[in-house]
Order: structure tokens, then sequence, then C-alpha cells
């Protein structure tokens, strides 16, 4: 419990990234590759300091290129290593195999908008399409695409956040949608993933 609070705290993040940020593109590059390995860490806080920090270009560039090797990485392990163990037991379960057929027939039609949405779980949406049979020469440039969007999202949150002294409504805004996007995540998360 102790370590759940600590690497969820705001002072956590801001201590590992001033103490790796003379590290140059390799600290905000890694901070959001675990994040895709990790799912409790905090995305948004992860992009927000990347901003802060390196500048909303640059912040956004390390951000998008560390959460698609993470999302790839993860996909593969599961594609690669995880997958032909699995089977057997997905066979034998009916809404584990309902889930990957489903996945399996019409995930190409909701890959790209569910990893567009900053809450939808990236990890377990990963897990899933790499236990899936979906083509990985669809789910990379589709994962590219669409993390460049989301991670996009999230820079201009964290860019709001450096303006909220200058113009309080740029925070107001972001608020404002980051609820609206919060909660068609959760729809679109129930609906195709079962969470």
């Amino acid at each position: 419990m102790d370590i759940w609070n600590k690497i969820t705290s705001f002072e956590f993040w801001l201590q590992i990234i001033e103490s790796i940020k003379d590290l140059g593109p390799v600290a905000p590059i890694f901070l959001t590759f675990i994040e895709s390995l990790i799912p409790a860490l905090p995305l948004i806080m992860i992009v927000s300091f990347n901003v802060s920090i390196y500048g909303t270009w640059l912040g956004y560039i390390y951000s998008w290129i560390g959460s698609f090797i993470g999302s790839v990485l993860v996909f593969s392990i599961f594609r690669l290593v995880v997958k032909k163990h699995l089977v057997p037991f997905i066979q034998k379960h009916q809404k584990l195999n309902q889930l990957a057929n489903y996945i399996s027939v019409k995930g190409y039609n909701v890959l790209f908008l569910l990893t567009c949405l900053p809450f939808t779980p990236s990890s377990l949406i990963n897990i899933v399409y790499g236990l899936s049979d979906i083509d990985s020469n669809f789910f990379i440039p589709t994962i590219a695409l669409s993390k460049a969007i989301m991670i996009g999202y999230l820079a201009f949150f964290g860019y709001s956040l450096s303006q909220i002294l200058k113009n309080p409504v740029w925070i107001i805004l972001s608020i404002i949608s980051m609820i609206i996007l919060y909660f068609i995540s959760k729809k679109l998360s129930k609906r195709h993933l079962g969470e």
C-alpha cells in the first residue's frame, strides 16, 4: 500500500523527473515507456511533466516515442510468447473466447478509437490485441497514429496547466474536455473490452 501511495503521488514523479532530466531524451521516453508496462502509473502526469520540463513539442515527441515503443513491446510479448500458452485456457472459458473472437473480427474498427482516448487502459488494449488474431501489420501503424493523437491531447493538457496563471480559461476547458473523454473512454472500454 505504501508503494502504491508513493508511485501515485505528485512529489514522487517530481523527484524522479528532477533526478533524471539531465539524461536528455532518455528520461521522458523511459517514463512513458514504463507506463505501458505498469498501468497504475499516471500517464497524464508523466506527459504533463515531460511537457513542462522539455517544452510542448519535445515533451510531446518524447512521450509519444516512449508510449509507442512500450505498446508495441507489450503487444509483441503477448503475441509471440504468452499467446501460445494461453490459447487452451481462453478456449475453455466462454467469455474469454467470445472476447478473443470479437476482437479478431471487429477489433479493426475499435482499436484506433479506444487508443485515442486517454482514459482507456492502454496496457489492457495491448494485451488483448496481443492475444487476438489481429494482424500486427495493422496494429503497429494504428497504435502509432492513435497514440500520437492521445499523447497530443495530454500534452495540450500539460501545456494548459503551465498557462493557468496567464489565462485560467485554458485549465477550465482542459478539465471539461478531460471529464467528457473520461466518460467516453469508460463507456467504450466497457462495451468493447468488458472493463
